[in-house]
């Protein structure tokens, strides 16, 4: 067992809504992929107005082994990290880390109309399968053509065995968009609690 400030986070807060904001007047967007315990509401009144209720949620599906979906994505040799250092791929923006490197956040462009439309089209869903022997989840966050187009790649996200990261990688600036997540649940920092409920905010 790995101890480190995320562990106590995943074991003391154990749920929570997975929190999407958008600024409409700027186009940013930041998925925080770690509960905070800061936000106890789902959805704001503005989403609400826009997109039917029974749209404003995760989506849930299963499959008996997730790794069959993976079959025309190509797996990269290095880890997302060590891809990054390398120089390989770029963020868009700079995600935020944990000190072991794990993802706690992604900020990306997003614009108010984009936001909508991809919470319409069911893009945020949690996959619950199986990672061979072992339970394991994806979260996505753009609609499944564009999740497991044979154009994305996945790596390892850090050093650790236990998660992954889905990127599409734009070929004339190397800029990679995380299409989604995929974590065992042995994992020490992700939590699949999380990622069931929605907390979708626009500005």
């Amino acid at each position: 067992v790995i101890c480190n400030n995320n562990l106590c986070f995943k074991q003391f807060y154990g749920g929570g809504y997975l929190r999407i904001t958008c600024d409409s007047s700027c186009s940013m967007g930041y998925i925080y992929l770690l509960d905070t315990g800061l936000y106890n509401n789902t959805n704001s009144d503005s989403v609400k107005k826009i997109v039917d209720s029974d749209k404003c949620k995760v989506e849930r599906k299963y499959s008996l082994d997730i790794r069959k979906e993976f079959e025309t994505l190509k797996f990269n040799k290095l880890t997302y990290n060590a891809a990054l250092k390398k120089g390989d791929i770029e963020e868009e923006y700079l995600n935020d880390k944990d000190n072991l490197g794990y993802i706690k956040g992604i900020e990306l462009t997003l614009s108010g109309d984009k936001f909508i439309q991809l919470i319409e089209d069911n893009a945020f869903t949690l996959y619950e399968s199986f990672w061979g022997d072992e339970e394991c989840f994806m979260i996505t966050f753009e609609v499944a053509e564009k999740v497991f187009s044979r154009d994305n790649y996945v790596f390892q996200m850090t050093d650790y065995n236990d998660s992954f990261v889905i990127c599409n990688i734009n070929p004339q600036n190397n800029v990679c968009m995380i299409r989604g997540i995929i974590f065992l649940q042995s994992c020490v920092v992700y939590n699949s609690n999380y990622f069931k409920n929605a907390d979708f905010v626009l500005r």
